[in-house]
């Protein structure tokens, strides 16, 4: 609602036993207006100028979906012994976590604005942030706290050179340009609680002096679940959400309460003046003074076209916490209006801690230590610092990792890893509680065997067959490898096969063996030039044709000759046969690449090969009864 006048404004009625009359928090802002209008007497018409620019002509300020981040200064002005003025840390930043839950609808009771308002609720789209600079650059703490004396019957606005100058006790302000200073104190010393405590007070945005601009809490009603409401005033449990601190802000970013003011002189009144914005229904007095928010036909004025009821779920309004739920959309575009048009040094830009990704590599059994580098400001309070947890893809489950507190290294012990878990990553959070600043490394670790390793192969050679096994370089030497046999013994022997290395890989020639031969072992290393890596080769010689009687040339079945050869080569049975002999040429995978007959009562017969690749070749000469093999080279 607009409003021309402003007085002492009552905020809510509550009982409580240890009062035998009602006690009341109100605002201070009538005594802003005062002071506004004696500083600047067309302050009202300018002001009223600058809601209606706002509303009607700045839309795309209103729509854009930019979030603008202000950065917050808290001045904490305390009693020494005093167990409640100087807040804690944790209560500034739950005074900080209810700015950002109501300016950008994060709050879950918005489910409880009524239907009727809810198409006009409005997300203003600003977050607060503690500062961590001071306006040269610098790194800073920007919770500022001192001893403080407070005056007695504290009168807003006209004693604030108290409160907000170094010179007179207070604290001084930072760049009210660039940040929103919250002031923290006792605001009620020598006041009759019978008479109401003063919850609060703000700035508009164009009001000098300028460094005095800002907002003043009182400590009674400052963040959320305050323990001073909790161990002294409990009837006051409805305003322990935050939300005095969020009415106020409003007022810093130029709202005036919805129901205009003047009601407070004469109820008879109140529906003649209003807070300029047209979609807070118009009101009479403020909410507070006509009951609990359960209250929902309360209408203390008519509207047209539409008679809304009044409005107790806005922030601006004087209802308590636990009714409050929304800004409207008229309400945020002169907020947003009033930061780009008034205030835009005040929108910054956050300092961002790009993740940071190591990698590195751990050896088996080994300790390593990994270091990384902090986010900027880092370090003023005592920074908390965790693993990442329940994230399927980092995990600090899957190793023995310590982190080092409030270091920034941790030191990683992967004995209980072998090389099949090869690869480990996880996240490292730290978390600077007083700068609410989060700064995360990821880690991918590399388990790598510890070297050399052995490692033992089963090999099956068909009997009178080739067999090639190649193998791989171990994954913890790097560079550029080669294969050898190592000397021989009864164990090991690397002549008890026809075995012979090309590049990589080992040639098993089984033609001269029998299964009787079984379980021969070779001994062979990967030589890397300065470290050897040692494989076990276990051979079986199996048999190829069981049932079929094998003869080789040693029985003068077959000659087959020159072998080597070229090309041609010239078959010779040694016995005068009666069948034909069929004769197949196979490769070392078992197939067939070439064939011929000898018939019955043929002595010789020639043979080219010289089409086929060189390498060794099994020939195989069979007849009804007898079977033969010979090993062929061609060269």
């Amino acid at each position: 609602m607009k409003s021309k006048f402003t007085l002492l404004i009552l905020l809510l009625s509550v009982s409580l036993t240890s009062f035998s009359q009602t006690i009341q928090r109100y605002c201070g802002h009538d005594h802003v207006m005062q002071k506004a209008r004696t500083d600047n007497p067309n302050f009202d018409l300018e002001h009223d100028q600058f809601i209606a620019q706002a509303i009607n002509e700045n839309n795309l300020i209103r729509q854009n979906d930019t979030v603008y981040t202000v950065q917050v200064v808290f001045h904490i002005l305390y009693k020494n012994g005093d167990p409640y003025q100087n807040v804690s840390d944790s209560l500034i930043q739950s005074q900080l976590d209810a700015l950002n839950r109501d300016f950008n609808m994060r709050n879950a009771d918005t489910a409880d604005t009524r239907p009727i308002f809810k198409d006009i609720a409005g997300n203003a789209r600003i977050e607060f942030v503690l500062a961590k600079k001071r306006p040269n650059g610098n790194c800073a703490d920007a919770i500022i706290r001192k001893t403080y004396n407070a005056p007695s019957n504290f009168t807003p606005i006209i004693l604030d050179f108290l409160v907000k100058e170094d010179l007179f006790g207070g604290s001084s302000a930072w760049n009210t340009n660039k940040y929103l200073n919250i002031w923290v104190l006792d605001l009620n010393k020598g006041r009759n609680p019978e008479e109401g405590f003063l919850g609060g007070y703000a700035y508009f945005p164009q009001m000098t002096p300028v460094n005095h601009n800002g907002v003043a809490i009182d400590y009674r009603f400052f963040g959320q679940n305050n323990p001073y409401i909790t161990d002294v005033l409990p009837g006051f449990a409805r305003y322990s959400m935050g939300r005095a601190c969020v009415h106020e802000v409003g007022h810093w970013f130029g709202l005036r309460h919805i129901w205009g003011d003047l009601g407070t002189l004469d109820p008879s009144l109140g529906c003649t003046a209003d807070d300029g914005i047209n979609d807070t229904p118009n009101a009479a007095t403020a909410y507070a003074n006509n009951g609990s928010c359960f209250d929902t036909i309360v209408n203390s004025c008519v509207d047209e076209p539409i008679d809304f009821p009044d409005m107790f779920e806005n922030f601006m309004d004087y209802s308590s916490d636990e009714c409050q739920s929304m800004y409207t959309v008229e309400q945020v575009a002169v907020m947003r209006s009033s930061l780009l048009n008034f205030r835009p040094q005040l929108i910054h830009e956050p300092i961002v801690n790009e993740t940071e990704v190591i990698y590195a590599e751990v050896i088996e059994n080994e300790n390593i230590e990994l270091c990384f580098d902090l986010g900027e400001c880092f370090g003023f309070d005592e920074m908390t610092s965790q693993f990442s947890s329940g994230d399927s893809t980092y995990s600090s489950s899957k190793g023995d990792a310590q982190l080092v507190q409030g270091e920034s290294c941790i030191v990683y012990n992967s004995s209980d890893f072998n090389a099949d878990n090869d690869v480990d990553s996880f996240a490292v959070v730290i978390y600077d509680a007083h700068f609410n600043e989060y700064d995360t490394t990821i880690f991918v670790i590399t388990i790598k065997r510890l070297c050399p390793t052995t490692q033992t192969i089963d090999v099956s050679v068909a009997e009178e067959s080739v067999t090639t096994i190649c193998l791989e370089g171990d994954n913890c030497l790097e560079g550029e490898y080669t294969l050898e046999f190592i000397g021989q013994s009864s164990t090991y022997n690397s002549n008890i096969f026809a075995a012979s290395i090309t590049d990589h890989c080992i040639e098993f020639l089984g033609l001269d063996y029998r299964p009787s031969d079984n379980f021969k072992r070779i001994f062979v290393v990967s030589n890397y030039g300065d470290v050897l890596d040692t494989t076990y080769i276990n051979v079986t010689v199996t048999d190829v044709a069981t049932g079929i009687e094998l003869v080789n040339s040693k029985n003068n079945f077959i000659d087959v000759y020159p072998n080597p050869t070229n090309g041609l080569f010239t078959i010779e049975q040694n016995i005068q046969s009666n069948n034909d002999i069929k004769v197949l040429i196979y490769n070392t995978i078992g197939h067939v690449v070439a064939q011929s007959t000898i018939t019955a009562n043929q002595r010789k017969t020639v043979m080219d090969i010289n089409a086929l690749s060189k390498g060794v070749y099994i020939v195989a000469f069979t007849t009804e009864d007898k079977i033969s093999f010979e090993k062929l080279i061609l060269e």
